[in-house]
């Protein structure tokens, strides 16, 4: 730190110089957050940046209040003797002072050199205003020069809670909801040859792999929006705001599947055939965009958090193949039983090879068929 006599009127104002090296492709950014670890609200210096007159490179402030910066978030006044070298190869160098004091300043207005400094790194793969491709953030120590901690943008926890939110989807929307409509549509498995009938049990396993992810789901969307709140974050990954309604109409999917349970007629009612309607097509809608969302949350993590592909993809791809395979085994054997008379899909009986077609038996007394 340094007493500085500048031209502007801030006579005697203590000053930090600030120098950030890195290897980088594009531009170098510091940012003074107000809080640590969260991108914005905060005051951003970025050096490296292509100035479309000169074509020169150029170093600019910026106040941050959202996911992305735009050129009408650029500030002036509170950082000076700014300056940015290409020295050798990708290793550039920013540099920059400012007042301990910066009225100017949009966030961080006021710099208590005893204090921890939340500060933010990010290092762009060009000179233009588009999503970093390395990003960090720490709390230094000004008196002492030391980083006290050491972490990611979004919160030292973000990383960890963009996990839990994907671990939490993929298991309830490639697991579970594929599992309980396999259930539903291949009941005949639970199948009694001796009464004709269709056990229960198809029902409570199928009810039960729906309510748990249901549950899973809602934790999944509670804890990713008490991190980040409804922030967005389609300026710097164009598919946030599709993967983000996406989700949001498939748990409401959900959602009126659970109301639809709770109101289900019976089977003799004149209601059974529209609300099974009803229920079929919202089962497959939520297949099928839950199936899309968590593919799109997969390639999500990895712009966000840097976090390899692979990671994701090996397993929710394994599993999805597995079930698919499932699938068209089960329709094969099902195909088959229908043919040879051991299965009625139309008013759900079974029989065993000798008792003769499944449609020209009844059941037993005291006995009842099952069906959605």
């Amino acid at each position: 730190m340094s007493t500085a006599s500048p031209a502007d009127g801030s006579l005697g104002q203590e000053m930090v110089h600030f120098a950030v090296e890195a290897s980088s492709a594009g531009y170098v950014a510091m940012s003074f957050a107000e809080t640590e670890g969260k991108m914005f609200p905060a005051d951003a210096v970025i050096g490296g940046l292509i100035d479309p007159n000169t074509g020169s490179p150029v170093v600019r402030t910026y106040h941050i209040s959202h996911y992305g910066i735009s050129p009408s978030d650029e500030t002036n006044g509170w950082a000076r003797d700014v300056g940015y070298q290409d020295v050798s190869g990708n290793n550039k160098v920013l540099c920059f002072s400012r007042a301990l004091v910066a009225p100017q300043a949009a966030v961080v207005k006021t710099i208590n050199p005893a204090a921890a400094l939340p500060i933010n790194w990010a290092l762009g793969p060009d000179n233009t205003l588009i999503q970093h491709a390395e990003s960090g953030s720490l709390s230094l120590g000004l008196t002492t020069g030391v980083s006290m901690t050491v972490g990611d943008i979004g919160g030292g926890d973000a990383t960890a809670v963009r996990i839990a939110h994907g671990a939490l989807m993929l298991t309830a929307f490639i697991v579970l909801i594929p599992a309980a409509v396999l259930m539903a549509r291949h009941k005949w498995m639970c199948g009694d040859n001796k009464t004709g009938t269709i056990s229960p049990t198809w029902f409570k396993v199928h009810q039960g792999l729906n309510i748990t992810a249901v549950l899973l789901a809602l934790a999944a969307v509670i804890l990713i929006f008490v991190r980040f709140q409804w922030v967005g974050r389609a300026d710097t990954v164009s598919y946030y705001t599709g993967h983000r309604g996406l989700g949001m109409a498939t748990v409401a999917a959900m959602l009126l599947q659970v109301l639809l349970g709770v109101v289900r007629p019976g089977l003799g009612s004149t209601q059974r055939p529209l609300w099974r309607l009803a229920h079929q097509s919202l089962g497959w809608i939520m297949l099928l965009a839950g199936t899309a969302a968590s593919y799109l949350g997969i390639s999500l993590i990895h712009d966000l958090s840097g976090i390899p592909l692979a990671y994701w993809l090996g397993p929710a791809l394994s599993v999805s193949a597995a079930l698919l395979v499932e699938a068209v085994l089960l329709e094969y054997r099902k195909y088959k039983l229908e043919k040879s008379g051991g299965y009625d899909k139309h008013v759900h009986k079974v029989a065993g090879p000798s008792n003769g077609p499944a449609s020209l038996r009844t059941p037993s007394k005291g006995t009842m068929t099952t069906a959605v």
